[in-house]
């Protein structure tokens, strides 16, 4: 490397960057090197070769840096070595660095000389680090280094780390960094290593000898042995250069160096090889492998090489042309047996580090906290690791992983268990194969109204005046809450809850009533942490709001605070209810004996008739076709089990009234009762709507079922959004083979459509559906009036009377009387429950793959114990269990086929757990109760209550008409929303706000103001225009009926009456299209068939 020396003044001391550089402090004479002990880190640091974290590790002088720089120059182990302050500087702090590889190997690409034209692209070299210079000979600190090189020093650090792992025992010894400044005998040692061309010692043993494992002994012994051989090999060769065998010898050093040949050496003994026997052999494998002998064979020949020969594993393979695999399996083939015949495959031993039972566990809490649901549409493969493939019902996750993994850990510190890690968990959940939810499960107006919430809340936490820190303390508040009331509030809910907002008997019992309340056999004395958090949470917000001065700002925000907290109390009020009825439908269903059923009945949402090929005109102004679904559980006589039978009612044309929707529910009945007779108790469900719980359908259900010999025991009505999950999914996959029924070229145009679409391709297991029609004699129920229905949940039927009950389970419940009502059936069933029998899918020209996660499945496990197999029907098992063909498990496997395998065990005998899951509701006795906590102390505090009415301001009013007034000025419909913002920043001339929170509507408020001013104008403009539109309605149909004789099927010329009106003729334009695109259609078709 040149060094470019300037020249310098005599007289340093006149330069003018003298004293900025600091030269006031050296000698303008030349100095020993060994003087120069100031520290150097800080300069090093700043050039980037020293971190600025670790300057405290390191000690580096000016001493240090000179002579490392000067090493390419002079001999730096002379001693007494003197430098001039030139050559001081130029070495020192004055380093010029250039962009060039100061590598010693390294040749600079600028001096080879290159083709012109191409400009090879400069490459900035980057400097290379302290903990890298000291494995590059001779390179200066600051210098800079190519990639090619650095790869080169990563590349022998590696190698050299390989070596020195062999001293990493199982005991406790530490690995550390080497710091040469703190442990001067080790930096000997290593040097005097280096120099041998051995690893370095990266470790120091800290627990003495005699507590050492024997595998941590041999270690160090075959370290030690190794360096004092290559040590004496070295300092012998050193002394008698030839004849370094010879003085060890004299030395009786023989025994103490150990005989370790590398890997490249050919021959690892002295001992004699019979090379003729040698040859014998290498030509018997090359024999074996010429006429393609197996692999066993040709391993057989190795193994007759003599152990005595002691040849190496490169010397066999250079020798016979073979691979290092054919070398190592004879060798192991001679070592197990003194004949080579086999090798017996040896079974592998699987380590199992995790607890069967944790993941057990997790799966019983995964299920029975409903974040892992089963559904009957598709299916879910699982596959173990040896290839066995088994089927259950299509899984899905209610919840993220991330969620699951958060929610199950908190759950074990609570409970007190050890829990498995995140990663285990995660691949447990990744094992079952289950889909995650798109969509909020079941969502309803109180779960949207309540998601509402949460963002307004959040919205509300960054307009106050608080320190951020505040403010973010308040959001992850905020999320723990939303959190909990999405995943645990609702399996914290039970009847023995100790507090008032889990306790469902004390949230669903009216205070002051002995009919509808019901007293608890514990006290409420605790308090759920979770629910006084969310408590918490509102009152540190209305706090922070109340100190806000803007009169205008605090009232706002006051206002969305309170819509937002009783948002969020409705939720928790909808969920404490829908627990309440599904405890009960549960008790229900178990006490169910082999005569008694569970019957589940809803409204289907209409269908519309369809064409295999829709004109757009033919599009709109459809009457949709009606659709009632009853969905029976009962119990077989023989087994204990539980099984599903669905019926369902097509109707053409349905008013859906109270008396009709009881009218078809008893054609539903009377089929179930002519297929099962020996059923003669019935359980009703449905949900609150007018038409199934009217005032007289509690009555009249009662003597339909009668009138059949069957007793109705109790009528429940679900809770919004809950309990009719069987009557969707039926429903929901009759549409599916609707969809398939209408695309294979057929119309569904009337209920017996309806009917051939449920039953195509074999329809659906389980379900049967009939089509009914209404007569045209309308019947009218007797009038009674029950007080309070909208609230009543649960109906008892007595033997002298009906009592009422606001809740399920809650209270004696209130009596009233029977009224004997005579009535007949007013829907008649005109088409049987059973299928079309010539029925028969039209036949197609392509076969499409059948989707199997839009089918229902049906799994039949086998009772086989242990076996894995699953069949869709009774006959394939049959023959399953003659043949004798199980699958059975065997019972070594690892952690993801043991989830698998305890999932499919769970499904297959329909219990969700064998374990008792405790409750985890954290619980205080705290007597600091948050002022929104208040509300729960209120005895039947989740009741179905209605709201009081407020009236709408007429300056409201007139101001909402405005708006809408101005949506025919301007063309364009304003959504809700906006109606609601402009009432809320709406302001007077004189910039007061025109209304106050007090006068703000919801909505839904707004939304029922908009109908009955559209309705207003609807009526306005049909009595104005009712005349005209006759009229012109009469001459456009004769103007059509001339115009159809002289309109050709494929011609597209539009003729029209001069003489006539534009309206009329913009009508007959229309009209004229439409048909002659049809014409073209039907044309078009002609001819392809």
């Amino acid at each position: 490397m040149d060094v470019v020396i300037e020249n310098v003044e005599e007289d340093m001391g006149e330069c003018c960057v003298y004293d900025e550089l600091g030269f006031n402090n050296w000698s303008s004479e030349i100095v020993y090197l060994n003087v120069l002990k100031n520290s150097s880190v800080a300069y090093l640091a700043q050039l980037g070769v020293i971190p600025r974290f670790n300057q405290g590790s390191c000690d580096i002088t000016e001493c240090d840096l000179i002579l490392n720089r000067l090493s390419r120059i002079v001999d730096i182990e002379k001693p007494y070595l003197k430098i001039c302050p030139l050559h001081r500087y130029t070495f020192g702090i004055g380093w010029k660095i250039v962009n060039q590889c100061a590598h010693l190997d390294h040749r600079d690409s600028f001096d080879a000389t290159e083709p012109r034209g191409k400009r090879k692209k400069s490459s900035k070299k980057r400097i290379l680090p302290f903990h890298l210079v000291r494995h590059v000979a001779q390179f200066p600190y600051g210098g800079r280094i190519c990639g090619m090189h650095l790869q080169g020093i990563y590349l022998t650090v590696k190698e050299q780390q390989l070596v020195a792992d062999d001293l990493n025992t199982l005991s406790d010894i530490h690995s550390y960094e080497m710091k040469v400044e703190k442990n001067s005998r080790l930096e000997n040692i290593n040097t005097l290593l280096i120099s041998l061309e051995e690893s370095p010692l990266k470790s120091q043993i800290t627990v003495p000898l005699e507590e050492q494992a024997p595998s941590s002994l041999r270690r160090l012994t075959a370290k030690l042995r190794k360096i004092v051989s290559v040590a004496a090999t070295n300092a012998a060769e050193g002394i008698a250069p030839g004849e370094g065998e010879k003085l060890l010898q004299l030395a009786d050093l023989e025994e103490v160096i150990c005989d370790r040949r590398s890997s490249n050496v050919l021959i690892s003994s002295n001992s004699p090889i019979d090379e003729q026997h040698l040859a014998y052999l290498v030509k018997m494998y090359h024999s074996y492998e010429e006429r393609n002998l197996p692999f066993n064979e040709q391993v057989r020949v190795l193994t007759l090489i003599p152990k005595s020969w002691k040849l190496s594993s490169p010397f066999i393979e250079e020798k016979f042309n073979c691979s290092n695999y054919a070398v190592k399996t004879a060798r192991q083939l001679s070592d197990i047996t003194d004949l080579p015949l086999h090798i017996e495959k040896k079974s592998p031993n699987i380590r199992q580090y995790l607890n069967p039972e944790k993941i057990d566990y997790f799966l019983s809490w995964i299920i029975e906290s409903n974040l892992l649901v089963s559904i009957p549409w598709g299916s879910t493969n699982l596959k173990l690791e040896n290839g066995e493939q088994f089927s259950i019902p299509r899984q899905v996750l209610q919840a993220q992983h991330s969620q699951i993994i958060y929610l199950y850990k908190q759950h074990c510190s609570i409970v007190g268990i050890d829990s498995m890690s995140e990663r285990t968990i995660y691949s447990v959940l990744e094992s079952i194969h289950a889909n995650q939810s798109k969509a909020v499960t079941g969502l309803d107006q109180f779960v949207a109204t309540a998601s509402e919430g949460w963002t307004i809340l959040k919205n509300i936490i960054q307009k106050l005046q608080i320190p951020r820190q505040k403010k973010h303390d308040m959001n992850i508040m905020l999320e723990n809450n939303k959190l909990y009331l999405k995943s645990k509030y609702a399996s914290h809910c039970s009847e023995h809850e100790q507090t008032k907002t889990h306790c469902t008997i004390y949230a669903l019992s009216q205070e002051n009533n002995s009919f509808y309340s019901q007293a608890c056999n514990h006290a409420h004395d605790l308090f759920c942490e979770d629910c006084i958090l969310i408590a918490e949470l509102f009152d540190e917000i209305e706090d922070s709001i109340n100190e806000i001065i803007d009169e205008e700002i605090k009232d706002e925000l006051l206002y969305d605070l309170e819509l937002v907290w009783d948002s969020i109390f409705q939720l928790m009020a909808h969920r404490i209810r829908a627990v309440q009825q599904e405890q009960q439908k549960k008790k229900y269903i178990n006490a169910m004996d082999a005569t008694t059923a569970f019957l589940t009945v809803d409204w289907s949402q209409k269908i519309l008739p369809q064409w295999f090929r829709e004109g757009q005109s033919s599009y709109f102004g459809k009457r949709g076709m009606s659709l009632l679904v009853g969905s029976f559980a009962f119990k077989k006589p023989s087994e204990n089990e539980t099984i599903s039978k669905t019926y369902m009612l097509a109707l053409t044309t349905c008013s859906q009234t109270e008396y009709e929707t009881l009218c078809c529910a008893q054609l539903i009945l009377e089929r179930f009762h002519y297929d099962y007779p020996h059923i003669d108790k019935l359980i009703k469900r449905s949900d609150n709507a007018s038409v199934l719980a009217g005032q007289n359908t509690i009555q009249c259900e009662k003597t339909f079922a009668e009138s059949l010999g069957i007793k109705l025991l109790i009528r429940d009505y679900s809770e919004v959004q809950s309990g009719k999950s069987v009557c969707d999914r039926m429903s929901g996959s009759g549409k599916v083979l609707s969809k398939g029924y209408n695309n294979s070229g057929n119309n569904i145009l009337n209920a017996f459509d309806i009917k051939k679409a449920f039953e195509y391709a074999g329809g659906i297991q389980n379900l049967m559906i009939g089509v009914a029609e209404v007569l045209e004699i309308p019947k009218q129920l007797p009038i009674n009036r029950i007080p309070e229905l909208c609230s009543i949940r649960n109906v008892i039927y007595n033997d002298t009377n009906i009592r009422l009950r606001k809740a399920s389970g809650v209270g004696i419940g209130k009596p009233i009387k029977y009224e004997n009502y005579q009535i007949s059936n007013n829907v008649i069933l005109v088409n049987s429950f059973d299928k079309y029998e010539s029925y028969q899918s039209p036949p197609t020209s392509t076969t499409n793959k059948k989707r199997t996660d839009r089918m229902l499945k049906t799994f039949v496990f086998c009772p086989t114990e242990c076996c894995t197999d699953t069949f869709e029907s009774e006959e394939e098992l049959n023959v399953h269990i003659l043949l004798n063909q199980h699958t059975i498990k065997k019972s070594s496997y690892r952690t993801k086929d043991i989830a698998k395998l305890m999932l499919f065990e769970k499904i297959k005998n329909d219990s969700t757990s064998s374990l008792i899951l405790p409750s985890t509701s954290p619980t205080t006795s705290s007597t600091h109760i948050p002022r929104h906590y208040k509300v729960f102390s209120v005895q039947g505090w989740a009741l179905r209550t209605r709201k009081k009415v407020k009236p709408i301001d007429k300056s409201v009013k007139e101001f909402i008409k405005t708006i809408f007034e101005e949506e025919k000025l301007y063309g364009r419909k304003t959504p809700n929303e906006e109606y609601l913002t402009r009432i809320r920043t709406a302001r007077n001339t004189d910039g007061t706000k025109k209304f106050n929170p007090k006068q703000y509507l919801t909505c839904t408020q707004i939304q029922t103001q908009i109908k009955s001013l559209a309705k207003l104008l609807k009526t306005k403009t049909t009595d104005n225009t009712q005349p005209t539109t006759d009229n012109t309605r009469t001459k456009t149909n004769l103007s059509t009926q001339t115009k159809k004789q002289n309109i050709n099927e494929t011609s597209f010329t539009y003729e029209t009456d001069d003489t006539s009106s534009d309206e009329e003729q913009e009508d007959q334009r229309a009209i004229q299209q439409a048909e002659q695109l049809e014409n073209l259609k039907q044309a078009i078709l002609k001819n392809n068939t």
